[in-house]
């Protein structure tokens, strides 16, 4: 009967240990979905368009009229503005919780040790090393949830500033832009960052949670610090997962500072290279080249065929930042004189020439952007004094060029051609 107790007891034993060796191996994270690409461009995409494309006060673009009416928009823009240090923040700390996978192994290697003691109190144990060890993890821990918080912080400001103003932006009703892209729907960005900051949020706290299990004091014999230090591995691993997916469709280097300098816009500009002379001609007066006459803008013959020698090469584009280009015309005048809207015009807006500071404009109708078309040769050119709601056009009755309303209109199809 004595043997029959003896062996029960250490049955009982084994399994304990085995079950407490089993609580040593942290439950394997389930697959975790990746934030969509397509919400980092957007994002980046948005903020750059509210946040930095300012040219001066008088000037803004579609989307940023429609959404500063919303008394939100100060706040808006402020957020916007920070959005390319913001966004490499979270990727630095999605990358260090990431790494927490070693913090887990670590903790494995405690687990271990406390479970060969936790059922044979003679056991030999360092307890003066294994604090080391845990306290050193810990410190890891507190690392990451500390470079963490803040810029989670400041994501939720932003995500939760960017839904009101989106729901603002939606009760006006505004059309789409079919012609030219004035930038991402405020309400699809919203909606992917409103998910990412949800899912931040709830890293964080779990990290924090992870934390607050630790520090685990050994207690021989006792399952306590076996069991806790298995939630915090498995939570720890969990965290790890989740941080990579936050991050792991991120934009590259490049092409964050494409975005936030604004860089991506030449995109629509391909034919055309910084300082190159070329002529602009309107693909509705038969290829004819735009000159520059008096003190306005019309459509002339070219003096020669395109691509011949001597062609009417007379506009320079100059890359002036954030996607704008300086429009020059080859001028004989002691000052260089650039495109521009002749602006005391009340409905068509006629272009003319004007004089600018060397390279840079003197006004907002001096600064100029391409929109790409249906057609892989040619392009339509906007400012931001008027908006991508106007474009540069040549009326049907007359070769005097001007600004009208965008439309899908030959007469706003511009080629670049060059010698």
């Amino acid at each position: 009967m004595r043997h029959a107790a003896a062996f029960a007891v250490a049955a009982s034993l084994l399994l304990a240990g085995e079950a407490a060796a089993r609580s040593c191996r942290p439950t394997p994270p389930a697959p975790v979905p990746e934030v969509a690409e397509q919400v980092w461009h957007d994002a980046a995409e948005f903020s750059f368009l509210i946040g930095r494309d300012l040219v001066t006060e008088e000037a803004s673009m579609t989307l940023v009229r429609r959404l500063r009416a919303l008394a939100t928009f100060d706040a808006l823009r402020a957020e916007a503005a920070q959005w390319g240090a913001v966004q490499g923040r979270l990727h630095a700390a999605a990358d260090r919780i990431a790494q927490l996978r070693g913090v887990v192994a670590g903790l494995q290697q405690l687990c271990d040790e406390l479970d060969a003691v936790s059922f044979d109190p003679a056991a030999p144990f360092d307890e003066a090393t294994w604090n080391s060890g845990a306290a050193y993890l810990e410190q890891q821990l507190d690392v990451a949830i500390a470079a963490a918080a803040p810029v989670v912080a400041h994501l939720l400001v932003y995500a939760d500033v960017l839904r009101s103003s989106a729901a603002g932006y939606a009760l006006g009703g505004h059309a789409p832009n079919l012609l030219i892209r004035i930038g991402p729907a405020p309400e699809a960005v919203a909606s992917g960052l409103g998910e990412l900051a949800a899912r931040w949020r709830a890293l964080l706290s779990d990290l924090q949670n992870a934390r607050r299990i630790l520090p685990v004091t050994p207690e021989r014999p006792s399952e306590r610090p076996v069991l806790a230090i298995s939630a915090a591995m498995t939570a720890i691993a969990r965290v790890a997962a989740e941080a990579h997916a936050l991050s792991a469709a991120r934009l590259d280097d490049a092409a964050s500072r494409r975005y936030e300098t604004g860089d991506y816009l030449y995109d629509q500009c391909p034919m055309i290279s910084d300082r190159q002379w070329v002529a602009l001609v309107s693909m509705h007066w038969a290829n004819r080249n735009v000159m520059g006459l008096g003190g306005g803008v019309a459509v002339s013959d070219l003096d020669r065929p395109p691509g011949a020698e001597g062609m009417m090469d007379n506009w320079q584009f100059i890359r002036i930042g954030l996607g704008y280009w300086l429009i020059r015309h080859r001028a004989d005048r002691p000052t260089s004189a650039a495109l521009d809207i002749r602006l005391n015009a009340i409905v068509s807006f006629p272009l003319t020439l004007s004089p600018t500071d060397g390279d840079r404009p003197r006004a907002s109708g001096q600064y100029w952007r391409c929109a790409a078309t249906d057609r892989p040769d040619s392009i339509r050119l906007y400012n931001p004094h008027l908006s991508e709601a106007r474009v540069v056009d040549t009326p049907h009755d007359t070769p005097h060029a001007n600004m009208a309303d965008a439309g899908p209109f030959e007469t706003q199809y511009w080629r670049i051609l060059r010698r």
